[in-house]
């Protein structure tokens, strides 16, 4: 089979072959003809042209050359599978007919290749062929083909490019990318031993790239900036000084804060006798809430007294105080320490007693001497109890309740040889009021129980003879006593209710066995006379009272008479007042004598008349 050169790599292929099997590129065998002029260079290309040397003493095959004399059939470029041209050889250009017997070369048909640029399988060289003329080859990106042997060693050195192709032999590619290393740029210088004599040269076209971007001028550098000198005090250490000073006035704060007490309480007595503490808070406005255990309480005038369910011991006595100020003012809770070497406290318990009386309790720490109201008290395992009495004023009756003030001193000396400590107690009681209606201050019976009624404060309570009598929903009672004794028969009522002192009042009634007796002793008493009945020398004096009932009414037992007395009256009418708290039952209309005695004068309707409290009346027939 005839064999030929590959134009492209020199490498030994079928005559028939269309592809290089080493390097792929289109083969067609071409006929030797003249050799054509050669294209005109393009104007970008301008400058990039160069000349590569032939060499002169290469014989060709006479096959290959009357098979490349024939007219080479041009085909149509293959087109890839994009439907574009396949790329064609990079820089080749017509080779020029060699000098002597050679003839020229037609002109390369486009070349065809696979979507790959492999050689077609199948295709193998048959035999040695002469090593064409290598050309430079090139990618797309205008890097070598892999597979190109540099030139033989010892080769002539080729001349200087000309200026413009020095200037682009930097190794770049269309794309502004470096090849390779180590692979020659296309117009590259020749080895020696393509420049040696006899080697023909020939223009070939150096692809079309881009030229470099010129190197950026190099600028002066800018002038040093001028360093303006510091003013001022540096900021580090005023931000360490106002830190410190923040420090010290917040710990200068904190000590002050810490050291003033915002409470102080000391122990006392309250009105009813229970103990409390006088709490003083200077820094509470008024309307402050103190929540001290289960009592709360409102600040005035920056005071407040908290009652206690409980007395304070002896010893410490620690307390949560809740502190609650008014139109959003700081709320807080304070820890109270009161401290207690001793308690001087009255007791109220034994106000409601028959014989009401309050006492003073004292307890002090061992060791402790105590003075109450400037007598020594002997304590017993470090407690004493001393009573001071209501006396008078709680006996007797009273339509209004009474207040009693005593204030109690007190002394003691703890152990230790500290100072003594002198204060004093106060003390404020009231009593229950007691009103009696029946029988009266002189009454006489002769027959039958004596019958008592009254009237107290609601929800207290009454005792007749030390019998616990009911009361009305007025507080009114109505009670009887045997009253058997011949003569005076004394009745005990007391009066009473929680906290208050009670009431002791005693009635005295006088059994007789006859009225009528008694009525004529009274007739032999000197009595006084109807003119002289409201003279204020005459109350308590005894008197007689006989005439006709004008108007009576009961009220709780008692019986209100206007008499018009016709005993020793000098004048048109006469009018008496007449109570009468006995067993009879009066009338107007009736007539009557009654024995009393002068109590006081009433004024009604601009007319003042005289009051008796009658002991005993006698029914008169008109």
């Amino acid at each position: 089979m005839a064999t030929r050169s590959c134009p492209h790599c020199g490498h030994i292929i079928p005559d028939v072959a269309r592809f290089c099997g080493r390097c792929g590129q289109s083969s067609e065998p071409a006929t030797v003809a003249a050799a054509p002029a050669a294209p005109a260079p393009s104007p970008l290309a301008e400058g990039f042209l160069n000349e590569a040397p032939t060499r002169t003493d290469w014989s060709p095959d006479p096959d290959v050359l009357a098979a490349m004399s024939e007219p080479a059939e041009r085909k149509p470029a293959m087109k890839t599978a994009l439907g574009m041209p396949a790329p064609s050889g990079l820089g080749a250009a017509p080779m020029p007919a060699p000098s002597g017997t050679a003839p020229a070369q037609a002109q390369e048909p486009p070349r065809q290749r696979t979507m790959l640029g492999v050689a077609m399988p199948g295709i193998a060289p048959e035999g040695p062929a002469p090593t064409p003329e290598k050309k430079p080859m090139g990618t797309l990106l205008g890097v070598a083909m892999p597979g190109v042997a540099p030139s033989p060693a010892g080769a002539a050195p080729q001349q200087a490019a000309s200026p413009a192709v020095a200037a682009r032999s930097s190794g770049r590619t269309l794309l502004g990318v470096s090849g390779p290393p180590n692979v020659a740029p296309p117009n590259a210088a020749l080895p020696p031993d393509m420049l040696a004599p006899g080697v023909l040269t020939a223009q070939f076209r150096v692809p079309d790239i881009l030229p470099a971007p010129a190197p950026p001028p190099r600028e002066a550098l800018p002038e040093a900036p001028e360093l303006q000198k510091k003013r001022g005090i540096p900021m580090a250490p005023v931000v360490g000084a106002v830190a410190f000073v923040l420090a010290v006035g917040g710990g200068v704060l904190f000590f002050t804060m810490k050291s003033a007490a915002p409470l102080t309480a000391q122990g006392r007595v309250d009105e009813a006798g229970k103990e409390a503490l006088a709490v003083k808070c200077p820094s509470c406005p008024d309307g402050t809430k103190l929540t001290l255990r289960a009592a709360s309480v409102e600040v005035k005038g920056g005071e407040a007294v908290v009652p206690l369910a409980e007395p304070l011991a002896l010893g410490a006595n620690e307390f949560q105080v809740a502190i609650d100020r008014p139109a959003g003012g700081r709320d807080e809770t304070v820890k109270l320490s009161v401290p207690v070497s001793y308690r001087v406290r009255a007791d109220l318990s034994a106000l409601s007693a028959e014989a009401p009386a309050f006492s003073v309790k004292v307890e002090a720490v061992p060791g402790a001497t105590v003075e109450i109201d400037g007598k020594a008290v002997a304590l017993a395992g470090g407690k004493a109890d001393v009573p001071f009495p209501i006396g008078d004023a709680a006996i007797g009756t009273a339509d209004e309740s009474k207040v009693i003030e005593r204030t109690v001193p007190f002394k003691v000396t703890l152990p230790g040889g500290s100072a003594a400590e002198s204060g004093s107690l106060p003390v404020r009681v009231r009593i229950v009021p007691l009103h009696l209606d029946a029988p009266g201050a002189n009454a006489v019976i002769a027959s039958g129980p004596c019958k008592l009624t009254g009237q107290t404060v609601v929800g207290g309570k009454i005792t007749v003879s030390g019998r616990d009598v009911t009361l009305g929903s007025r507080g009114e009672f109505s009670a009887e006593s045997p009253c058997a004794e011949t003569g005076k028969n004394e009745v005990p009522v007391v009066a009473s209710i929680a906290g208050f002192a009670s009431r002791r009042a005693v009635v005295v009634v006088t059994r007789v066995a006859s009225l009528e007796a008694e009525g004529r002793a009274w007739e032999a008493k000197p009595t006084v006379p109807m003119e002289a009945l409201t003279r204020p020398e005459s109350v308590g004096k005894p008197t007689i009272v006989e005439g006709e009932i004008v108007d009576a009414r009961i009220v709780n037992g008692l019986t209100i008479a206007v008499v018009d007395n016709r005993r020793s009256c000098k004048a048109q009418a006469c009018l008496v007042r007449v109570l009468y708290g006995g067993p009879e039952t009066l009338a107007k209309g009736q007539v009557v004598k009654a024995f009393g005695v002068v109590t006081k004068t009433v004024t009604a309707d601009g007319k003042t008349v005289p009051e008796v409290d009658a002991a005993f009346v006698e029914r008169k027939p008109k």
